[in-house]
């Protein structure tokens, strides 16, 4: 589910994609500009910032849709190869000086990936005396490779709601925090409304990006019996953490799903009259088979007498 279908040729409109063409095999310390969206120009320098240090001078934009805080190995299992062995991230984030912390606009993944590996460097274009409306568009239009998770999208919508408010004091409303990530209203309260799903039924997932929209939806009809099966959920964890294999995490992820949604559905029992079909015997040609409460026979015409077979379809008329 995506509100954004031209991100991609947004990105290569506004310069942002080849200002990060340039920069990518450029050194520390080089100089790039592009005009701003509101005026002026902004300037950008490239630096490198150790592995080690990520965690003291920088910080993911509240513009960024991604939530940090749930990355795991799992969810960046594309990109982290590369980054291990280049160590370094070899397309730079884009990130804006606020006081002594880099405030990070786009490459919240590269962040992340250069973060577990103790002798990489995060390489990151940063301008100063950025404008909001600069922030939220180089957010909006860099951050393209890996879009952010429905769920990732909640998180944020929710430390928005939690944890900021106006200069007055007040809140942000809904809508205001929808415009500030770049989605629908609409997709705003939906994704507020997964994200607040409790934490054990998420838990077991390899990261956001594997749970998918269709089975957050479906479980919505389930949300006032999560608490009731608990301990079932928390069961079909498998307790793999080293699930870093991107096609390794989707097939578990895809399992793990099925599983969780089968504790809610009931157990059909079929009906005795139905049982009664397991000990028939049926004339050759014919086979029954019983699914729940369903019975379906499969009538080989090449093997059935033909006034067997007038007398199944005067039956069905």
């Amino acid at each position: 589910m995506s509100d954004k279908p031209n991100l991609y040729s947004r990105n290569r409109q506004t310069g942002i994609g080849a200002l990060l063409g340039k920069a990518k095999d450029s050194d520390s310390g080089s100089t790039f500009s592009m005009p701003s969206v509101v005026e002026g120009t902004l300037e950008f320098e490239l630096r490198v910032v150790k592995a080690s240090d990520i965690d003291k001078l920088c910080t993911l934009s509240v513009y960024n849709s991604r939530s940090y805080k749930n990355l795991t190995r799992a969810a960046v299992s594309d990109i982290l190869p590369s980054i291990k062995l280049q160590k370094r991230n070899a397309i730079p984030a884009v990130g804006a000086l606020v006081g002594d912390k880099i405030e990070v606009l786009a490459g919240g993944r590269r962040m992340y990936s250069v973060g577990l590996i103790p002798e990489a460097e995060f390489y990151i274009l940063i301008a100063k005396d950025v404008s909001e409306q600069d922030k939220k568009f180089l957010a909006n239009t860099s951050d393209t490779y890996n879009q952010p998770s429905i769920l990732d999208v909640g998180y944020k919508v929710i430390e928005i709601q939690e944890m900021m408010k106006r200069a007055d004091g007040s809140p942000y409303a809904l809508r205001e925090i929808a415009d500030m990530l770049d989605v629908s209203l609409g997709k705003a309260q939906e994704s507020a409304t997964f994200a607040r799903y409790p934490d054990y039924l998420l838990a077991g997932f390899p990261g956001l990006r594997f749970v998918s929209y269709k089975w957050l939806r479906k479980m919505k009809a389930y949300s006032d019996r999560f608490d009731e099966h608990k301990s079932e959920i928390i069961e079909t964890y498998s307790g793999d953490d080293e699930l870093i294999e991107m096609q390794d995490a989707e097939k578990y992820s895809m399992n793990l799903q099925k599983r969780i949604e089968k504790i809610f559905k009931p157990i059909i029992q079929p009906s005795p009259k139905l049982q009664d079909w397991k000990d028939k015997s049926l004339p050759t040609g014919i086979k029954a088979a019983i699914n729940g409460n369903d019975l379906t026979l499969k009538v080989s015409v090449d093997k059935v007498a033909p006034e067997t077979l007038e007398v199944i379809e005067s039956l069905l008329k």
